[in-house]
């Protein structure tokens, strides 16, 4: 049976992070294979874990990046203007931006702000959507989250992490609901997820604030866009993204 735990220890003793500051603040930056056309990874809930085998796969025919950000940044419009000066630190001036959940609104702001070579939103919403709204009504609940994460004992909040993460099982099988918790229980490890924990989540209460998003914003990219939804996906279908 696979186990993420696993795959991401092979996939470290070939792949390692370097340091690059952008916008005064540190990234850990994974910058893998080659190719005329970069991939760029944003992450869901600061999971940069995710994209490992999706490295693995791409690196063969393309420059692919993934990111650990750096935990200060938490506002989306500082995220890409950080990210615009991480790219051009790395020679990288039209990136393809793939990202997923709250990665793929990053992607799409992104995209809106700066010039990209094309965009995939995988499991992701938009800022009109109706999920964004519900957050909207619930804005008062994210000081007492910010608190809760910061000062829960850290093996409290592992099983929290993990049992939130069973509530949005769907179809799966026995063996991917095992995988989907081995995943959690690896980057759960580090007691420093905490912090990524809480910049994620006040990231994600940030995307009720930006401005929304038109179609024209992505005009340019017509045809160059891929946007991935599972049928059974967590986010609600109203409100997707314009593009």
């Amino acid at each position: 049976m696979r186990n993420f735990a696993d795959e991401d220890k092979e996939f470290l003793k070939t792949h390692s992070y370097k340091p690059v500051t952008a916008s005064g603040r540190e990234f850990q930056v994974i910058d893998s294979g080659s190719g005329s056309q970069t991939i760029v990874f944003l992450n869901g809930i600061d999971t940069q874990q995710e994209w490992i085998n999706y490295v693995s796969a791409l690196e063969k025919n393309y420059r692919v990046i993934m990111m650990k950000y750096p935990v200060e940044i938490y506002k989306n419009k500082e995220m890409i203007a950080a990210l615009h000066e991480l790219f051009g630190k790395l020679g990288i001036s039209s990136p393809i931006l793939c990202g997923i959940s709250d990665g793929g609104v990053l992607g799409q702001l992104y995209a809106k702000n700066y010039k990209v070579g094309g965009l995939i939103m995988m499991t992701t919403l938009t800022v009109d959507s109706a999920y964004v709204e519900g957050m909207k009504k619930e804005q008062f609940l994210l000081p007492l989250m910010k608190l809760y994460i910061k000062t829960v004992k850290f093996e409290k909040l592992r099983p929290a992490l993990i049992n939130a993460v069973k509530k949005h099982f769907r179809n799966e099988t026995e063996e991917e609901k095992a995988y989907a918790v081995s995943f959690f229980e690896c980057i759960g490890q580090d007691e420093s997820y905490r912090y990524s924990y809480l910049r994620a989540v006040l990231a994600t209460g940030d995307i009720y604030k930006l401005e929304k998003f038109k179609k024209s914003d992505f005009s340019y990219l017509d045809g160059k866009v891929l946007v991935l939804i599972p049928e059974n996906d967590m986010f609600d279908k109203i409100g997707r993204a314009h593009v």
